[in-house]
């Protein structure tokens, strides 16, 4: 089970590091341990970063739902994100 770091862990502001794909079986494990979490508490999170849960490594996963006739959850993963700004 995973457990949530929280302010003021000194873990939080440790830099991230890249993630290389294919994804290791450690990686691939973390993750899906990760989309187990926020979709067993979707009502506190939407999404989750392995920083989150002392892992220093720049992933997330995230669950999102759209609204019509019937909800529909979508679960998506960003592996070594970046921002890019103009």
């Amino acid at each position: 089970m995973l457990e949530i770091v929280t302010y003021p862990n000194d873990i939080l502001r440790q830099t991230s590091e890249k993630v290389e794909l294919p994804l290791s079986k450690e990686d691939r494990a973390l993750l899906d341990e990760m989309y187990r979490w926020v979709k067993d508490n979707q009502d506190k999170a939407v999404g989750l970063s392995a920083i989150q849960v002392g892992v220093p490594k720049r992933m997330c996963a995230i669950r999102c739902c759209s609204k019509g006739h019937n909800f529909t959850y979508t679960t998506l993963s960003h592996i070594t994100p970046t921002i890019n700004t103009p």
